[in-house]
């Protein structure tokens, strides 16, 4: 149910790695069989970074250096994997994966026993599942602080009451959202500080149950414009968009509806402006310098397929139908925006000799 970016696997292949590792058991990211994720250390790093707050102007590593002086190697690495999940979810155009990874690194380093970061969890830091607001980036302490103490309420329920909980989508987020903090830094910040790092954690461990949309005010703004396809009133804000996710694949047909795709996110958020943030992401995108290997292989062969399509459709040939879903089914076919592409197949389905007509004319 909630959308996944094609472009993602690995950071949903990472969060299954800190669900398996972190919730499941005592384990380790970095260094399996190790009991990182345990109550001691937990608690441990809960009392020297949320319990002492450095509220001097140094930047947020600075600081943490010197609140964690002299811990055990495990709270070190504990401090770099918590860091390591909470960087899975911003975007590389808010963090690119290089700062991601030098941050963790510099982190791991201050241990008298300081462990590398393995290949495949690397791979998870890039490229991000999206947005997360300035919040998220220059007070960090809040929505890292929040994993932290997740976890460590977490690790204090029977081994039962944890698998439950992650059997159960709705439960596993009153335990969330009732969490009461104990550490200073969370209660200073009061409790919607850490919310995107919590909507955030949702979709990571339920990507089939909570949307990818971090923000509550955004929630509550999809809520409130597709109101009319909520069949079944409800206060939480979670079901409302389920409703609503159903409702617009009844219209669309079924397919991976993102909240945030242009044709979506300009019906829901009056400030979105689809020109500036498509100009943004070309820009980006040339600079990685992937442009010419990753748009031009892939395009010219669904153009020769096309052109195919375009003499079977000219001639009338009897199989021009299939030379043109032999094209439009291209596993990489992305050049018409897939709500668009539903309403053409349908078209296709409903009124094939009208489509051909007008094929041939255009």
């Amino acid at each position: 149910m909630g959308s996944r970016r094609p472009d993602t696997p690995k950071v949903y292949q990472a969060a299954d790695l800190w669900i398996d590792r972190a919730l499941k058991s005592d384990d380790s990211l970095f260094t399996p069989g190790t009991p990182i994720w345990s109550l001691e250390p937990l608690a441990e790093l809960r009392i020297r970074f949320l319990d002492r707050p450095d509220v001097d102007g140094d930047g947020f590593y600075d600081k943490l250096e010197r609140q964690l002086d002299n811990s055990p190697p495990e709270v070190y690495q504990l401090m770099g994997e918590a860091l390591y999940f909470h960087l899975l979810m911003p975007s590389v155009d808010r963090v690119k994966g290089e700062t991601k990874l030098r941050n963790i690194g510099r982190v791991l380093s201050w241990s008298p026993s300081p462990v590398e970061i393995p290949p495949e969890p690397m791979l998870g830091l890039a490229p991000g599942i999206g947005g997360t607001g300035a919040d998220f980036t220059t007070q960090p302490q809040f929505h890292v602080g929040f994993v932290i103490e997740f976890a460590e309420r977490w690790k204090e329920l029977g081994q039962a009451e944890r698998l439950r909980l992650l059997d159960d989508p709705r439960a596993f987020k009153r335990f969330a959202n009732e969490l009461e903090f104990r550490s200073q830094t969370l209660k200073d910040g009061g409790h919607n500080r850490p919310s995107i790092q919590r909507e955030g954690m949702l979709h990571l461990v339920f990507p089939d149950a909570f949307e990818r949309v971090f923000s509550i005010r955004h929630k509550r703004a999809i809520a409130s414009k597709f109101d009319y396809l909520v069949s079944e009133p409800t206060d939480d804000v979670d079901a409302r968009l389920a409703q609503i996710r159903a409702g617009l694949e009844k219209h669309y047909g079924p397919g991976d509806i993102d909240f945030y795709q242009p044709a979506i996110q300009s019906q829901w958020n009056s400030g979105y402006n689809a020109w500036r943030d498509f100009v943004k992401q070309a820009k980006a995108f040339v600079a990685s310098g992937k442009l010419q290997e990753d748009e031009i292989p892939y395009k010219t062969r669904i153009g020769e397929k096309l052109a195919a399509a375009r003499d079977a459709v000219l001639s009338g040939a009897d199989d021009w139908r299939d030379a043109l879903e032999d094209a439009l089914k291209d596993e990489d076919f992305n050049l018409i925006y897939f709500l668009t592409m539903s309403d053409f197949r349908r078209w296709l389905d409903n009124q094939p000799d009208a489509a051909l007509y007008a094929l041939q004319v255009l």
